[in-house]
């Protein structure tokens, strides 16, 4: 898994593993979802191969293909603004605690 922060502050993580997975298991091509979404085949492989992250655009669309699918087998999740930050506050005060135990 790989995690990317936006300048908006949004955080986007992708699983690329597992968005391979669905991809396969819906029985679809690289190129197939290339063309739904209106990308690349080597665009859809550099996510699976976590090089790069697709657009939030993008994000919209391949969510539109796999609908539940998608967020059920954590390939990709959004966070944005706030709800990134407190995820970061809570891991910050959850180190410090464990640095606090030693």
């Amino acid at each position: 898994m790989i995690v990317w922060r936006r300048r908006d502050g949004t955080r986007i993580e992708l699983d690329g593993e597992r968005l391979r997975e669905l991809r396969l298991s819906t029985g679809r091509t690289q190129g197939s979802v290339a063309s739904s979404i209106g990308c690349t085949s080597a665009a859809v492989s550099s996510w699976e191969l976590e090089v790069r992250c697709p657009s939030l655009p993008q994000i919209d669309r391949i969510t539109e293909i796999f609908g539940k699918s998608l967020a059920l087998c954590g390939a990709i999740r959004v966070s944005t603004g706030w709800v990134a930050d407190e995820e970061n506050h809570l891991d910050d005060m959850h180190q410090k605690r464990l640095g606090d135990d030693k």
